[in-house]
């Protein structure tokens, strides 16, 4: 999993600021999870599960009110 988070931040540390929410919605499909921020902002979170639950990840998108990317994380959790 560490590949896939350094892979995640390589690939979105450089669209910081330059992609747009319509393109990450048009790239990466309709997230799971939409939360309207305080600022006028919107924060988007895709999800994969396995089917146990033991393991998987979440990729959170945060936009400023003009619909750029302001920030991201990514979690996940490992197979025990």
């Amino acid at each position: 999993m560490a590949e896939r988070k350094a892979a995640f931040e390589e690939q979105v540390r450089p669209e910081v600021g330059v992609k747009t929410k319509d393109y990450y919605l048009d790239v990466w499909d309709l997230p799971a999870n939409r939360e309207p921020l305080s600022d006028g902002g919107e924060s988007l979170t895709w999800e994969w599960r396995s089917m146990d639950g033991r393991m998987g990840w979440q990729k959170t998108l945060i936009f400023s009110p003009e619909g750029l990317l302001k920030d991201y994380r990514w979690t996940h959790w490992p197979r025990k």
